[in-house]
């Protein structure tokens, strides 16, 4: 399964099963002599792969002052935390002691702040959140599902037919 993709007026969730280096983390630990690479390094392969690796990114609004950037990327993650409380799972995708969540949440999230989100409403904010994660929670479901083909009998002449079609003779034109 690769990213799956779940948009809303003000947020948008790409989710992988996969536990995925954000770019940022990327870029420090392909540089050989970066002075952060080996604290960087030992970070994500200290890191505990069986939680949700999730974080924030805004630049589709690079246009806007920091001020601002930084304002709507903590609005983002407070509405992204409150989502996975209503689902049951703490910020890692731990199940909460008092959900009937069974299993954790795990992968990589990417909650990807777009311009709308500077003028909504905290409680629109919210819903939208909930309402994406809970998107991503039923295509997870979905895609961990075997997938069921209509069984169909074997026909009986299927072997008569295959035979017959290979031992033609094919005449050029």
């Amino acid at each position: 399964m690769s990213w799956v993709k779940s948009a809303g007026k003000g947020l948008t969730l790409r989710y992988t099963p996969k536990n995925v280096i954000p770019p940022v983390a990327a870029r420090y630990m392909s540089a050989p002599f970066h002075p952060i690479r080996p604290k960087i390094t030992h970070m994500y392969q200290t890191r505990d792969k069986n939680t949700l690796w999730w974080r924030t990114s805004v630049t589709s609004l690079h246009s806007e002052k920091k001020v601002v950037r930084s304002w709507c990327a903590r609005r983002a993650r407070s509405a992204f935390r409150h989502a996975l409380a209503k689902q049951g799972f703490d910020e890692f995708g731990r199940p909460l002691p008092d959900s009937n969540q069974q299993e954790i949440f795990k992968g990589s999230m990417e909650v990807i702040v777009r311009m709308p989100l500077r003028d909504m409403p905290l409680a629109n904010l919210l819903e939208e959140a909930e309402a994406l994660l809970e998107n991503i929670m039923e295509l997870r479901e979905r895609a961990k599902a075997p997938a069921q083909a209509p069984a169909r009998p074997p026909s009986r002449n299927s072997s008569k037919a295959s035979n017959n079609l290979s031992n033609r003779s094919h005449k050029p034109l």
